[in-house]
């Protein structure tokens, strides 16, 4: 096969790499920003990122005053875009006001007969009320659309189950659990992978000694571990999103700057760092709700765990729906407001858990029992 200069330059850019034309170093391609001119040979800048990253940080230096004017005219024409909504809304009443007057257009006659009349329906042909249509905004004067809410509920549904495989009775149920029956396979695929994938981070993890709490010697749930990041600085990713991924170097190493730790012990090291900063997280008003809400909960000695006894800190106590069909509110957000009978109702339907507990009764113990070790004897 005959090969061209420029497939021959790409094949040994690929494998040899390209020298940046500013700090004269051969580095990979991933080290270059794309560029998909199509006069270019190889997709990619002349220059490596470091070297415009450079580049940028030297012209924001010597041009701070032009950039600091250019963004306050950016702001202006953003406000003129919002405010170009506001003929249409004149438009439509000058419309009403014009139909009245005796002036007709088509588009007019159409809307003042839908609004009296009703509209027909594009897939039911049902004569309905204009307001049994959704809302459209970007339309001006009709600003509705052409199927009604009941129609585009159908529709919406036969697109759901052409791609996602489920049966009718899927929408009739809410409890995600039980949806799982009325699928036909193209959920239980997902799940099957992802189980794979977190068993591979699991055997890591054990390998590590990394499944029992270094503090507590915690080891019954796995659900129940956390990992904290003893320095923030250096954070790149939480432990939570990486699992649903395949396990390479640079994820691996994420491990490194992390101890396993319980529920428990993980709030209490947030809980301390979260009181110095009182006044900057937490305003006024809420502090006193919370101080309100302790007292409710006092009366209805509901301020310590059912199951261990734990009682303090506060931070430590979760809420347990017994019933999630019956469940209005959560508790976490309730403890922010003002306590009312509404409110306060919502507390005969919960139990008072400490967070470790509570985990224990939401997990399925499927991987638990395989993987969980004994802590290390320096504990």
């Amino acid at each position: 096969m005959n090969i061209t200069k420029a497939e021959q330059k790409l094949k040994d850019a690929k494998e040899k790499g390209r020298r940046c034309s500013k700090c004269k170093k051969v580095k990979p391609l991933s080290e270059f920003h794309r560029d998909n001119r199509p006069s270019l040979v190889i997709k990619y800048r002349a220059s490596c990122k470091d070297c415009d990253y450079d580049r940028q940080e030297q012209y924001y230096k010597e041009n701070k005053e032009v950039i600091k004017e250019w963004r306050k005219k950016y702001k202006k024409i953003k406000r003129t875009r919002k405010s170009d909504k506001a003929p249409r809304r004149k438009y439509r009443k000058k419309a009403m006001i014009n139909i009245q007057a005796g002036q007709t257009n088509r588009r007019l006659i159409d809307l003042n007969e839908q609004l009296i009349n009703g509209r027909i329906c594009s897939d039911c042909g049902e004569l309905k009320s204009y307001d049994s249509f959704p809302y459209k905004p970007n339309r001006v004067l009709i600003q509705r659309d052409s199927y009604c809410i009941e129609c585009k509920k159908k529709r919406h549904q036969k697109w759901y189950r052409k791609k996602r495989n489920v049966k009718p009775e899927y929408f009739e149920v809410r409890n995600q659990k039980e949806r799982e029956k009325y699928t036909i396979g193209g959920r239980g695929k997902i799940r099957k992978r992802l189980d794979e994938l977190y068993k591979t981070w699991l055997l890591e993890l054990n390998f590590r000694n990394m499944t029992h709490c270094f503090e507590c010697g915690y080891n019954k749930c796995l659900r129940a571990l956390d990992y904290h990041h003893v320095d923030p600085t250096i954070k790149d990713h939480t432990l939570g999103a990486i699992v649903k991924l395949l396990p390479t170097n640079e994820r691996l190493k994420e491990l490194e700057d992390v101890k396993c730790l319980c529920v428990n012990c993980h709030r209490i090291i947030h809980d301390k760092a979260r009181k110095s900063d009182l006044t900057k997280r937490y305003v006024r008003h809420k502090l006193k709700c919370i101080e309100e809400w302790k007292l409710i909960l006092e009366k209805r000695g509901m301020l310590h765990c059912t199951n261990c006894g734990i009682n303090s800190p506060f931070s430590l106590l979760d809420y347990h729906h017994i019933d999630e069909k019956k469940k209005k509110y959560q508790i976490g957000q309730i403890i922010r407001r003002k306590p009312t009978p509404d409110l306060i109702a919502e507390l005969d339907k919960v139990t008072c858990l400490c967070a470790r507990c509570h985990q224990e009764t939401h997990c399925d113990h499927r991987h638990c029992k395989g993987f969980l070790q004994q802590p290390a004897e320096a504990l």
